[in-house]
């Protein structure tokens, strides 16, 4: 029998639905023998997606948290390493394993074994995004009640200083990512006390519009003679800071924003809301899932079916990763012994 499941917030599943396809998306340019970078309209398409999508992940997050119910450490810790730090080190040692016996199903080189595990286990290596968030949770726990809107924005504040100056990068635990996603994270948590407020602005016509534009020529700014110097220099930091704190903090916020508003007025397309909320409700598996769906569609498309066209194979690449991960997760959620291992706990349907 299946344990009744919390109420489920139906734009954010549609938000994290549609979000994470565009990761997908952004992952489709990943070809083995094709250099994509030189085809300037994937640069600029990737660019974009990258600037905001998973900001968005960690906005989401960190109003989910805020609305959560308290609990005991021991509790909440166990909830978070079941659905995050379970899948997460499952997925990341047969990511291994696989790598190890087939790398050449794999866009990027295997490093040598031992180098692999410590990044597994202290640098997040494949799935940065599941460790960091697992750690921002962690850090944040003991800060939850003592949280007010006025300390939130000032440990932001001190986020966007860290980001916006060269600093030294402190890999250990993602301790460098997370200062800088955990400044979303933090934006999604105040948003939670004013989120009706919020959600009202969202549905006016001109909030899609006016977020757009203020992305659009924050975009233009970013980009122009500095967006080469951004792909010369690591992280950006040839940039002004004023370059810099447009492109790492205005143009997420904005776009995510707008993007979140398009969710809302998704909702009401019946249809579309229930494949974004599907997409959304499995969103980890997705990402859990999608670097092995790459690897097996790819292979189809580029020896069997022998696609060459980049941009078709773009196109082929995003709707069979589709494809491959929904299958992926319709089997894994209906295995009654493996499920809990891909992060769907233990109340997962079978």
């Amino acid at each position: 029998m299946n344990k009744t499941k919390k109420p489920r917030i139906a734009e954010l599943d549609v938000l994290k639905g549609a979000t994470i396809l565009t990761v997908v998306l952004c992952h489709s340019g990943a070809y083995r023998h094709i250099d994509m970078n030189q085809f300037p309209v994937y640069v600029m398409l990737t660019e974009w997606i990258k600037s905001w999508n998973m900001q968005t992940f960690f906005m989401v997050s960190g109003l989910l948290f805020a609305k959560a119910k308290p609990k005991p450490f021991g509790e909440f810790f166990k909830s978070k390493w079941e659905r995050l730090a379970v899948p997460y080190l499952v997925l990341s040692f047969i990511t291994l394993f696989v790598k190890c016996m087939v790398p050449w199903l794999f866009h990027r080189p295997s490093d040598p074994i031992l180098l692999s595990i410590y990044s597994i286990l202290c640098y997040g290596k494949w799935y940065w995004f599941i460790y960091t968030l697992f750690v921002l949770y962690m850090v944040f726990f003991f800060f939850k009640e003592r949280l007010t809107v006025l300390s939130a924005c000032l440990v932001i504040l001190v986020m966007m200083v860290v980001k916006v100056f060269p600093t030294p990068h402190i890999g250990f635990l993602k301790i460098h990512q997370a200062s800088y996603f955990g400044g979303f994270f933090l934006m999604g948590f105040i948003m939670n006390t004013y989120y009706p407020k919020i959600r009202e602005w969202m549905c006016k016509w001109w909030f899609i519009p006016v977020n757009l534009v203020i992305f659009a020529l924050g975009f233009r700014y970013c980009f122009n003679e500095s967006f080469v110097n951004h792909w010369a220099e690591p992280d950006g930091y040839s940039q002004s800071l004023c370059g810099r704190f447009v492109y790492y903090w205005i143009l997420p916020v904005t776009l995510s924003l707008a993007f979140w508003s398009m969710c809302i007025f998704l909702t009401k397309n019946k249809t579309a809301t229930e494949a974004m909320k599907y997409c959304g409700e499995y969103s980890l598996q997705f990402y859990l899932f999608n670097g092995f769906a790459i690897g097996i569609s790819r292979e189809i498309l580029m020896r069997v079916l022998h696609t060459n066209n980049p941009y078709l194979l773009i196109a082929c690449l995003f709707s069979t990763v589709c494809i491959v991960t929904i299958l992926m997760v319709e089997i894994t959620r209906r295995l009654p012994k493996l499920s809990y291992y891909f992060g769907y706990g233990k109340s997962s349907k079978t």
